[in-house]
């Protein structure tokens, strides 16, 4: 699925997107729900240096990071 907001595309599954969105609404990642689709203010991960991306906050408060990076980096762990 691809978000409206900054067209970052995702798996479903992989991102946690339970159902797709019906495609009258459109879909916003969850950095883009955060920012209401400003892409100049979307939060940055904390993991690498990399801009942009499919970003999810994390369990301390107004930290992001990467699904990617999350699933790369052995110490992490997702929760959904």
């Amino acid at each position: 699925i691809t978000c409206e907001g900054c067209q970052v595309t995702v798996h479903q599954s992989c991102y946690g997107v339970h159902e797709i969105p019906d495609q009258a609404v459109g879909w916003l990642c969850r950095a883009c729900e955060h920012t209401g689709g400003v892409v100049s203010e979307m939060p940055k991960c904390c993991l690498c240096p990399v801009l942009g991306g499919a970003l999810k906050p994390t369990t301390v408060d107004g930290v992001w990071a990467h699904s990617t990076c999350c699933q790369w980096i052995p110490e992490t762990t997702v929760l959904d």
